[in-house]
């Protein structure tokens, strides 16, 4: 099989233990971040990314920023944002709405028309 993909025996090994030692760090990692959560579920991924620093690199030296919101995205772990604009106007009162009138867009150059 080596043979037919074009790599050594020492190479292949190497990826398939490579494999699962990064998938058992991303397993440690995840465990962090669930731990964290159940007390602070909207917590966003900078706050645990800067919380769990220390332990992420005693992990994994190579995980970064960038690199964890890859991985908390691919466990579907990030947190929805709000939006940031004020509702200030509640539909389910009962106020009455309707279209904005165009004769107050419409431009002064027709005649007889909003003034």
């Amino acid at each position: 099989m080596c043979n037919f993909f074009e790599v050594s025996r020492q190479a292949y090994y190497k990826g398939l233990k490579q494999g699962e030692r990064q998938a058992i760090q991303e397993e440690l990692i995840i465990g962090l971040v669930q731990q964290i959560r159940r007390n602070n579920k909207k917590m966003g991924g900078k706050k645990l990314y800067s919380l769990l620093q220390a332990d992420i690199h005693s992990i994994d030296a190579s995980m970064g920023r960038d690199k964890f919101f890859d991985l908390l995205r691919q466990w579907e772990l990030l947190v929805q944002r709000r939006r940031k604009y004020a509702v200030t106007t509640s539909r389910s009162i009962g106020f009455e709405y309707t279209k904005t009138s165009c004769r107050f867009y419409t431009s002064r150059s027709t005649p007889g028309v909003g003034m």
